[in-house]
């Protein structure tokens, strides 16, 4: 990421100006798909194998308190966790959903120091090519600052123990393991989850400002001839002000709300998470999509579409994670072809929604996230009711 950014001012041509793009994509997209598959290594003792067998040795230990010394013993061989880290019988409880909040909580102060210090940089130097040139070097230096911090001081996590077959795995081994992940009712829905949540920062910081702009030409109170004119910001004013304060809005929701989400995740379950931020991101895009962008209320519409979007970045990180139902050995699958997900979110809903934007309606692209949120509903209730049948079933054969 580093390289592709401090060098990306510098391309000469089109050709070095994509194959940039290109070494930070790979740079982005391994780092997404690495920061999944490394969180499930960093709790509830997975990172170190003598942190585990005590881990499970309580739990033992707990549950024989709790019943007859044989049956104790029996239910902790026989009942896995739960998901959320919970063994039934035992209290037991995980906290991946408070890391993943921390997380989140993370990604959101990065997108402020980039807001308030990298985007005004350029301005204030006297030639403002130099300024995006120091811009993108100090953000590509930061970038491979970070980079050696965690080479340099982040433990390694326990090896898995690997037979000659699988040491090795091919690309194409990695995707059928994620893909075929899917089965798994919590992994699929966390695929959704990563999906949407995608889908809705694109949304968010892309198509928010251009339903504002287009409905302040349309109205006839701004003079740009489209809203992806150049220079927006000067000729309409006020627009540009308004389409900074719902984005702002819905950002710092979703800033405050990525430790709540966190806590709900191990609280409850990711599941209940996730089925949450999905109601409130289809009844958020759905009133986008039919109200007038200039009214007052709608800040609170865009403040609940931040919390949807957290809730399901988080959700989805929990549940792609959660080793209640995923074998280590396929974590980094899992976690790859998540942010596959999340990559084609991103592209459907940039180019399906732009599509739409001008061939139909301006807040098509709010009614697309609308429905994508509906599915995710219905996705979430079936898990929810699927695997609460499958735990009811387990204690009846007990």
């Amino acid at each position: 990421m580093g390289v592709g950014v401090a060098m990306y001012p510098h391309a000469s041509s089109y050709e070095m100006l994509v194959a940039l793009r290109m070494v930070f994509a790979l740079g982005g997209g391994a780092a997404s798909a690495m920061l999944t598959a490394v969180l499930g290594d960093y709790v509830d003792g997975e990172v170190w194998p003598d942190e585990v067998s005590s881990f499970y040795s309580t739990a033992t230990a707990l549950d024989a308190e709790a019943e007859d010394a044989s049956n104790s013993t029996q239910m902790s061989q026989s009942q896995p966790l739960l998901a959320g880290g919970h063994r039934i019988g035992g209290n037991l409880k995980s906290s991946r959903g408070k890391l993943a909040g921390l997380v989140g909580l993370s990604s959101g102060l990065g997108a402020l120091v980039a807001l308030f210090i990298f985007l005004p940089m350029p301005v204030g130097y006297t030639d403002i090519v130099e300024g995006l040139h120091r811009t993108y070097l100090a953000v590509g230096l930061m970038s491979a600052a970070f980079g050696c911090i965690l080479a340099a001081f982040l433990p390694g996590a326990a090896p898995v123990q690997t037979t000659p077959q699988t040491s090795a795995k091919s690309i194409l081994k990695v995707a059928a393991e994620g893909f075929s992940s899917a089965r798994i009712p919590e992994v699929l829905l966390g695929y959704v989850a990563s999906f949407l949540a995608r889908g809705d920062t694109v949304i968010i910081t892309l198509f928010v400002p251009l339903w504002v702009y287009k409905t302040y030409i349309d109205n006839g109170s701004c003079t740009a001839p489209s809203p992806d004119a150049p220079d927006i910001r000067d000729v309409c004013a006020s627009a540009y002000k308004w389409a900074s304060a719902l984005s702002g809005v819905a950002q710092t929701l979703a800033l405050i709300g990525a430790p709540v989400f966190g806590a709900l995740s191990d609280w409850t379950h990711a599941k209940i998470a996730v089925l949450a931020s999905a109601i409130l991101g289809c009844a958020s895009y759905a009133v986008m999509f039919a109200v007038d962008p200039t009214e007052k209320f709608v800040l609170a519409v865009a403040a609940v579409a931040g919390l949807s979007e957290i809730g399901l970045v988080i959700g989805s990180m929990v549940l792609v994670t959660d080793s209640a139902y995923i074998n280590p050995s396929v974590r980094g699958s899992v976690a790859g072809v998540s942010s596959c997900f999340g990559a084609m979110g991103i592209l459907i809903s940039s180019k399906l929604g732009g599509y739409l934007f001008d061939v139909w309606h301006k807040g098509a692209p709010f009614f697309i996230l609308a429905i994508g949120h509906g599915i995710a509903i219905c996705v979430g209730v079936a898990v929810i009711t699927s695997t609460r049948r499958t735990a009811v079933g387990r204690f009846r054969l007990d």
